[in-house]
């Protein structure tokens, strides 16, 4: 099954309860309470620079179970010009642009969609294994590759366009204060094992 192929009524409901059951304070990541900060921090930045990008890996990579220890800083240029283009949000990265930014973040997808949503929360989504595993009912077998990434962003953006997305969103805003809708989304896949059937 791919995200495609998900009835999206039947999946809003099911988003809709676990929004109701989430707990902000179970969220390892919410608890640790950097998510701000990060966001913040390149909200105040109008325009990226290389050392931006770096100290942004690098706490983004707090996020990571690893240490960005094979990323390529080399094209320097071209990496900050991609990063800006996804801050102004006008166009979503081009798969090459994502390629790009991969090779620059320790060839991991997932550390770019984790930066990417620090740099623009409402245009990029984190995407990483325990999403893929709720959007795949358990079976991995997503490859995490830029094809695959666009489409789960343009799935979040047909989802948050739902008239039924206001009662995933509300909830989840009152309690965990002011996110976007992809946060809101992603929060709900990470944690939705927490929740499913209680």
């Amino acid at each position: 099954m791919k995200i495609k192929d998900i009835d999206k009524n039947a999946f809003l409901q099911k988003l809709e309860i676990i929004a109701e059951k989430y707990e902000p304070q179970k969220d390892e990541y919410f608890y640790k309470n950097t998510y701000p900060y990060f966001i913040d921090y390149f909200k105040n930045i109008d325009k990226i620079k290389m050392e931006h990008f770096i100290i942004g890996l690098s706490f983004t990579y707090s996020w990571m179970p690893t240490i960005p220890s094979n990323s390529n800083f080399s094209n320097g240029d071209e990496v900050t010009k991609i990063l800006n283009k996804a801050k102004l949000g006008e166009v979503l990265l081009s798969e090459y642009e994502l390629g790009k930014l991969q090779i620059a973040c320790n060839n991991s997808l997932i550390g770019v969609s984790k930066l990417l949503h620090f740099i623009n929360s409402h245009k990029y989504a984190i995407w990483d294994r325990k999403v893929t595993k709720f959007l795949n009912n358990g079976n991995i077998f997503y490859k995490y590759n830029a094809e695959n990434y666009l489409a789960y962003l343009l799935f979040l953006n047909e989802l948050k366009n739902e008239p039924m997305f206001k009662n995933i969103f509300e909830p989840m805003k009152q309690k965990v204060g002011n996110i976007s809708e992809y946060r809101a989304l992603e929060l709900i896949f990470f944690n939705a094992n927490k929740y499913e059937g209680k």
